[in-house]
């Protein structure tokens, strides 16, 4: 037994002996460097070289101003990340329809979506105010209370409910009236008219209330409703009536008094946005601030000669008199309280400085 263990102490020593002699073991000299500790531990750590590749559904067509920001982003985006974001347009409405952007977002058909706010109002009750008529009657008016509206956290809840991040906002012109054969001068001269809209209620009690005859209208309907009679007139923004050629088929655009808006602003799904890592996000969101002004900057290229092209083309276009103006917006101040009002039914206790915010943000802007 004794000799047992003689024979197992021995054998232990001589293990522990070896491995001594192996740990104080320097490597063949072989005219290489000595290994740097830390060039070991920069190998270690996993190269930046993932590519994430996000797909953006827009129904614009390539080229068309709502889609020129995208395309410039996804340019610029690849270059400043050195290729590791990668976003893939899909033009003309292929991935999703109007007003079915963010259920392509909440299933992931898409990543990031163009998105018209009037066909998805119901999912952003903080943003109502936009479709008002009055509250605003320009684009960048429309863009500083955008910007306002969410600087003061009162978009918070919408965004978390569709969940969403804002990567920025595009805002459309207002809505102007254009009249097939009827050259209206003051507000009774709309009384009777069959004015066709596409948006919400507050459009709709905006012209029932000058006495015009709100008639809802599919916008792929417009022209042809026109043409035929159906509706005497109808409210959009100028550049798409030109750019439509609605000229074709309404003869006058009075100017000044603007009935509501839109916009197709860019949202980005937060399960996508989450996936990036941290550096990625810092330049994504830079990126995305830079995008905004670059649709800003195109938008008053765009708009700078419209009337002119709108005139140039057959439809008179003119201003109505500063009484006009002031009796259609004393009109559009008394019923935007029924947005408040359907607001604070809903549960939104916001509204009123949400309101007194936009009426005051545009009020600032020339």
């Amino acid at each position: 037994m004794k000799k047992t263990k003689l024979i197992a102490l021995i054998l232990c020593m001589a293990l522990i002996c070896g491995l001594l002699v192996g740990c104080g073991a320097k490597p063949a000299d072989n005219g290489s460097a000595p290994a740097d500790p830390a060039a070991a531990d920069k190998a270690e750590e996993p190269a930046n070289d993932t590519v994430y590749e996000f797909t953006v559904a827009t129904r614009a067509a390539e080229g068309d101003l709502v889609a020129a920001s995208v395309k410039w982003f996804a340019d610029e985006i690849e270059s400043r990340t050195d290729g590791r974001i990668k976003l893939d347009i899909q033009y003309n409405g292929v991935l999703c329809s109007q007003g079915t952007e963010f259920d392509a977002l909440e299933s992931g058909i898409c990543d990031i979506a163009v998105a018209s706010l009037s066909s998805n109002i119901d999912r952003w009750p903080s943003l109502g105010w936009v479709i008002v008529p009055g509250m605003f009657s320009t684009y960048t008016q429309q863009s500083a209370c955008l910007k306002a509206v969410q600087e003061a956290g009162y978009i918070d809840g919408d965004m978390e409910k569709n969940d969403v991040q804002v990567l920025w906002w595009q805002p459309a012109e207002c809505f102007n009236f254009a009249l097939t054969k009827t050259k209206v001068e003051s507000l009774d001269d709309l009384k009777g008219l069959k004015i066709g809209y596409a948006g919400g209620s507050d459009i709709a009690n905006v012209l029932n209330t000058i006495g015009a005859t709100a008639v809802g209208t599919n916008p792929a309907d417009f022209y042809m409703s026109l043409s035929t009679g159906v509706i005497d007139g109808f409210v959009n923004p100028a550049r798409y009536m030109y750019d439509a050629q609605f000229y074709e088929v309404v003869d006058y655009m009075p100017v000044g008094i603007a009935c509501g808006a839109s916009n197709n602003s860019v949202y980005m799904s937060n399960s996508a946005f989450n996936s990036l890592p941290d550096d990625l996000k810092e330049i994504f969101k830079a990126v995305c601030a830079e995008a905004g002004e670059h649709f800003l900057n195109n938008a008053a290229e765009l708009y700078s000669n419209e009337y002119e092209l709108l005139t140039e083309a057959g439809c008179e276009c003119y201003d109505l008199s500063d009484d006009v103006i002031a009796e259609y917006t004393r009109i559009c101040t008394e019923l935007s309280e029924n947005w408040v009002t359907a607001q604070n039914e809903a549960g939104n206790d916001k509204a009123t400085e949400i309101r007194d915010l936009v009426v005051a943000t545009a009020a600032a802007v020339d």
